[in-house]
């Protein structure tokens, strides 16, 4: 789990603390939810945490995939990266390679690469992912993925990233069921979703789809009735050991919100969740308020970004009533 997080920059902004105007320090929770108060930057930050913490673990194209999601745009990792950010997790830095790097690793095909490294905190390099994409009408992302010291990588560290969508294409749905433990959700998906399991197969036209059923009754494509694909990716990504998703109370209606609270209290899953729904927020407060942090980001500049930041148990629920950023 991680504990220790350091924004520095991101996107040619300085990201700094609130309560002391240096580089902003989060001590990362179980729970720790991210709330755009004023600002547009959130999913931007959420998607560098991501990728920093996707550095730290195992090689996986799919999962990296997941994260163009967030954007709803296939080119946005490159982009994400491109523009540059510097993150400090748990003593680890994550930030954009160098020139002399990209050149050394990028394939000889790659037109207009740029990357991400990995270090230690004497500045020696673990990792560097390549990025490059195309300029095609169905342009996508291309990853080389370089790992020099294999000790500093920890291969058990699983992390997923997403922003939820009721539709998802074939791709998308393939590289997210690659990515979760079907098996291992199954008592949170029998005890909270009330339902029989979950699980892929081709529609009537062919393409992939997550499809499920309750009791004794027909199965069903998840797209089909409103809210559950939420809860089935929420669900499903709780079989990671960190879940990173932005905009999870998208096209949702109240109901919903409660039983996305049940999912992520029950899970063990360490969680990033960008979100502004007063309802989830109140739903997780009420429960665990000592395992959840909130970040409150607020950019007063195009190249400033303050984060003010506030332990679950000192939030004051009946603020959230009216707006999520009074806490």
């Amino acid at each position: 789990m991680t504990h220790l997080i350091e924004i520095y920059n991101i996107s040619g902004a300085k990201v700094i603390d609130k309560e002391d105007g240096t580089a902003a320090r989060m001590e990362a929770r179980r729970i720790n939810i991210f709330l755009d108060c004023g600002s547009t930057i959130k999913t931007t930050i959420l998607g560098a945490l991501a990728l920093s913490l996707y550095m730290r673990g195992s090689e996986s194209e799919d999962r990296l995939r997941l994260l163009g999601t967030m954007s709803s745009d296939k080119l946005w990792p490159y982009r994400l990266v491109r523009n540059g950010f510097t993150m400090i997790i748990d003593g680890f830095k994550v930030s954009k390679a160098r020139t002399r790097e990209i050149r050394h690793y990028a394939p000889s095909d790659f037109n207009v690469p740029t990357g991400v490294r990995l270090t230690t905190s004497d500045d020696k390099l673990v990792r560097v992912l390549i990025l490059d994409a195309d300029s095609s009408e169905d342009s996508d992302v291309y990853y080389d993925d370089n790992i020099i010291d294999e000790k500093y990588i920890d291969n058990n560290l699983s992390v997923i990233s997403f922003s939820v969508q009721d539709y998802m294409q074939s791709d998308i749905v393939a590289a997210f069921s690659k990515s979760v433990n079907f098996a291992k959700v199954m008592p949170i998906v029998k005890k909270i979703l009330r339902l029989n399991s979950i699980y892929i197969k081709s529609d009537r036209f062919g393409r992939l789809a997550f499809y499920s059923s309750f009791l004794d009754a027909d199965d069903f494509e998840v797209s089909e009735l409103k809210g559950m694909p939420t809860l089935t990716l929420l669900a499903l990504a709780s079989s990671n050991d960190v879940v990173v998703v932005d905009r999870v109370e998208d096209q949702l209606y109240p109901k919903i919100w409660k039983l996305m609270g049940k999912i992520i209290v029950s899970s063990k899953s360490q969680w990033f969740l960008g979100t502004y729904s007063r309802w989830l927020l109140a739903s997780v407060l009420s429960e665990i308020p000592e395992e959840t942090m909130l970040f409150k980001i607020e950019r007063p500049r195009s190249d400033v970004v303050v984060i003010d930041k506030m332990r679950g148990e000192e939030a004051n629920l009946g603020n959230l009533n009216e707006n999520t950023c009074s806490y």
